[in-house]
């Protein structure tokens, strides 16, 4: 794993997960790769988070897996982070200290090559679930995150793409 913007290491709580899927619990997950991507081939996902715990959490969660994490945490770090490209998912905080993930999800509808969109809230709910689905999002993550459940929702992001498979290379929680 490569990380672009280094993040105070923080342990990852445990936590819940959203009730609406069931997530594998063993056995090694694929993912597709980002072959444009300037990291020898690395999957580039921008990990949008207010804090520097949760960013560490999301590090954590995708840890010792093929992908190149780009960090920032406003949406203004945000947006000029997109403009250079190469990112396949961004993982949004539903509020940030600038505006919220509908500003992200604005701006990712006029790009051109546009990034699924998921969004990071401790008030995941059905009503949020349904309305980043209706606007133009991929999912909800609840937190505290949970690895199992961000590496299944990375990789659904990755094949709804139509990126080719790539196996992970961390064992699943």
């Amino acid at each position: 794993m490569v990380i672009d913007t280094v993040v105070n290491s923080q342990p990852l709580r445990a936590g819940g997960t959203a009730a609406r899927a069931q997530y594998p619990t063993s056995g090694s997950p694929t993912i597709a790769a980002d072959e444009a991507s300037s990291a020898g081939g690395a999957f580039g996902v921008l990990s949008v988070c207010a804090t520097g715990e949760d960013q560490a959490a999301l590090n954590n969660c995708l840890g010792g897996v093929s992908v190149r994490i780009t960090a920032a945490s406003t949406c203004r770090e945000a947006l000029a982070r997109l403009k250079y490209g190469g990112i396949s998912v961004v993982i949004c905080d539903d509020d940030l200290p600038d505006g919220t993930w509908r500003d992200i999800l604005d701006y990712l509808q006029t790009a051109g090559e546009r990034p699924e969109l998921i969004v990071a809230s401790r008030l995941a709910d059905d009503y949020l679930w349904s309305e980043v689905l209706n606007l133009g999002g991929f999912d909800v993550l609840a937190k505290p995150f949970r690895a199992v459940e961000v590496r299944h929702v990375v990789e659904t992001a990755c094949r709804q793409r139509g990126r080719s498979a790539r196996r992970f290379l961390a064992a699943t929680a």
